[in-house]
């Protein structure tokens, strides 16, 4: 019965020293720009999400999909995705009724106009 809590007790504190050690990048930015002596600054998402999460999330059942992937957006590539989020965009509009423009779970990389 020592042995096993000792077991526990260790895959605990190796649980734990495992997440401690990974800290946020946006954490990083604020410290280095600390040191820096820079303007240190740290998001604010108090109010991030639909309508500032002070109204529920619309019911989407029967709305129409369009997945981007079906369009040619590749998730985790390192390629960007541009041209085939942006046919589903279209294809999603020219639905003319409620629709969604949805990406499963993933990396998808799009570069902004030049």
């Amino acid at each position: 019965m020592k042995c096993l809590m000792t077991l526990i007790l260790l895959t605990l504190f190796s649980i734990n020293t495992a997440f401690s050690q990974q800290v946020s990048p946006l954490w990083k930015d604020f410290e280095e720009a600390k040191a820096k002596h820079q303007i240190p600054v740290l998001p604010d998402f108090s109010f991030a999400g639909y309508h500032f999460s002070e109204r529920p999330l619309p019911n989407l059942l029967n709305h129409k999909y369009f997945d981007v992937t079906q369009f040619g957006a590749i998730p985790n590539d390192d390629k960007f995705d541009d041209e085939g989020i942006q046919k589903a965009i279209n294809t999603a509009q020219e639905y003319n009724k409620p629709a969604v423009v949805f990406f499963p779970s993933g990396k998808f990389l799009f570069a902004p106009d030049e």
